[in-house]
């Protein structure tokens, strides 16, 4: 059933509302509940730049990203409410998004934004991977950067209300 003008735009993990907002001028969502983040696809490789910018002090560029377990697939655009597909982020399988094709949103849920920004860097800079490296110190940087990722979301996260459907003509 397609949403009515005015509806809220609410998360498609667990269906609470999503704040409307930006991060470093990147027009956003997200859900305060899950730690999903919701962008158009036109703004993501800005806002992986961005963050990966900011998470520089707290990570190595050249630190292993281990997969993400996906949430699953079959969750609806929060947008459009289309069918949302599944994707490896940089043809990977260590991040796996939901990508709408009907109106190019792209929702990450909680982790899958910093490890994200980890892999745009890892590409942009053309870094080589450790070849060996302690697992616990691998361990710690990736929970540090997840944990400072949502840190920075809200900390930084100029707010622009609760988001609603508008009518289209």
């Amino acid at each position: 059933m397609p949403a009515r003008s005015g509806d809220a735009i609410r998360c498609p993990r667990c269906r609470r509302q999503l704040r409307g907002g930006s991060y470093s001028e990147v027009r956003l969502a997200i859900c305060e509940s899950c730690d999903g983040t919701l962008v158009r696809q036109r703004d993501l490789p800005s806002l992986l730049a961005k963050i990966a910018t900011d998470l520089a002090g707290a990570i190595g560029a050249a630190l292993d990203v281990p997969a993400v377990p996906d949430k699953g697939a079959g969750v609806s655009c929060p947008l459009c409410e289309q069918a949302m597909e599944n994707h490896g982020y940089l043809s990977t399988r260590k991040v796996i998004i939901d990508t709408c094709s009907s109106c190019r949103a792209v929702w990450f849920d909680s982790e899958e934004l910093a490890r994200a920004s980890i892999l745009h860097v890892q590409a942009e800079t053309g870094r080589p991977r450790p070849m060996f490296e302690r697992v616990d110190v691998q361990a710690e940087q990736l929970w540090l950067a997840s944990y400072q990722t949502q840190l920075l979301l809200r900390s930084r996260f100029s707010p622009g209300g609760l988001l609603v459907r508008s009518v289209h003509h």
